[in-house]
């Protein structure tokens, strides 16, 4: 999601996921529609899928993320599936 960006933003991150995965330009001014946007979009696009087959996450432009922290995420939903009294 782009949301309201008057510089580089959306031309940057087309450039980074090349052909795996869409950036989509809005002008909500919002984050929590332009959460609401971006997860009703991927949920539309994974229609077919089994919703607990989706992993559906999100940062902001302005935080500060480890390269691996999607990695991170998916080892603790793997946790969380064999061990359901984890956090």
């Amino acid at each position: 999601m782009a949301d309201a960006c008057t510089d580089t933003t959306a031309k940057v991150a087309r450039s980074a996921i090349g052909a795996f995965g869409e950036v989509l330009e809005i002008g909500a001014r919002s984050l929590q529609m332009a959460h609401r946007i971006g997860a009703s979009t991927v949920m539309e696009h994974f229609r077919r899928m089994p919703r607990h087959a989706v992993l559906l996450t999100s940062t902001c432009a302005a935080d500060d993320v480890h390269r691996n922290w999607i990695d991170t995420l998916i080892y603790q939903r793997l946790l969380a599936t064999l061990d359901p009294s984890r956090p």
